[in-house]
């Protein structure tokens, strides 16, 4: 745990070298690669690892990304119109 906060400090150090050196977009408009800290390093994923592996606790899930869910919910949308046309009898 001391390690993975150790790996945080030097997480953050490099996440805040890198809004000043390394960025995206044209030169006139930069924009830093990451918004914040835990786009680049997320202490509580590492600690939740550390303790699957050493614990047995659950992994987190991390969150759905938001096209991924999208697509499910249309797919799942689409079924549910399809199964209402076969009932009230019209063609799919």
């Amino acid at each position: 745990m001391q390690k993975t906060e150790q790996r945080q400090n030097l997480a953050l150090q490099a996440f805040f070298n890198q809004m000043v050196q390394e960025t995206t977009g044209s030169d006139k408009n930069p924009k830093p690669k990451y918004k914040n800290l835990d786009d680049m390093y997320n202490l509580d994923d590492e600690k939740a690892n550390i303790r699957h592996v050493f614990e047995g606790l659950p992994i987190k899930k991390k969150k759905a990304d938001i096209n991924e869910l999208t697509a499910s919910r249309w797919d799942e949308w689409e079924k549910i119109q399809k199964e209402r046309r076969k009932r009230n009898g019209r063609k799919v």
